[in-house]
């Protein structure tokens, strides 16, 4: 039977210990031979359900795992990468819950995964969550312009859907012109320059649609906006 137990590292904080033939170290390491194989949906399915085990060993209580632990940050990184999973399948309250479940985890969010939980919150509609949230985003980034465009849309506040496709068009023309564009091709060009130390600003845009374009097929407003359709 594949127990989890929380051992106290320091003050409030907590290591992992997993038997019964589950460690969040080796879940990671299996995701990512299944990645490496082309078997994605196989890698999201074992993040998945080492998540789920953690979940239930946890019950009602919150424990704030210590990140230099091994299984302790195998723990965190299976359960942000599990949320980017969930978001990429469409499946927005479930993302939104592992994400809300990771940050509980890891309060320094050594993921980011605050903007899969913002993304995931948009997409729901849940605009009192997104604007409790919205401190912990980087307004200078690109994926916040993107995020002040759709916000705005779904409050239809139509002075700041002009200022923030204003703002994405002069601050961030790639991801204007990206997001606008009828195809995104992974070239071998495209790959090159992302796996670089400095990848362009035309390949961090195309980073950034590939990484939301499950959420703009549902909900199709800001290209649509962007496009002036």
């Amino acid at each position: 039977m594949r127990q989890i137990r929380f051992i106290p590292t320091e003050p409030g904080l907590y290591g992992v210990e997993c038997d019964g033939g589950l460690s969040f170290v080796g879940t990671l390491r299996a995701a990512a031979q299944c990645e490496k194989a082309g078997e994605f949906d196989r890698a999201c399915a074992l993040r998945f359900d080492a998540v789920s085990a953690l979940a239930d060993a946890l019950g009602d209580e919150e424990q704030e795992l210590d990140y230099r632990d091994d299984e302790a940050r195998a723990a965190v990184d299976c359960a942000a990468a599990s949320s980017v999973d969930l978001l990429l399948a469409g499946e927005w309250e479930l993302s939104a819950a592992t994400a809300e479940l990771t940050l509980s985890l890891d309060s320094e969010d050594h993921n980011g995964v605050t903007q899969t939980l913002a993304w995931a919150y948009l997409a729901l509609g849940d605009m009192e969550c997104y604007h409790d949230i919205e401190i912990d985003l980087d307004e200078r980034s690109d994926y916040k312009a993107v995020m002040n465009l759709w916000a705005a849309l779904i409050e239809k506040r139509a002075e700041a859907v002009t200022s923030a496709v204003a703002h994405l068009r002069s601050r961030f023309p790639e991801v204007y012109d990206e997001f606008r564009a009828d195809e995104h091709p992974t070239t071998e060009a495209y790959a090159a320059d992302l796996e670089s130390e400095r990848p362009s600003r035309a390949t961090r845009a195309r980073r950034l649609w590939l990484a939301t374009e499950v959420l703009w097929s549902a909900f199709p407003d800001v290209v649509n906006t962007l496009k002036g359709l």
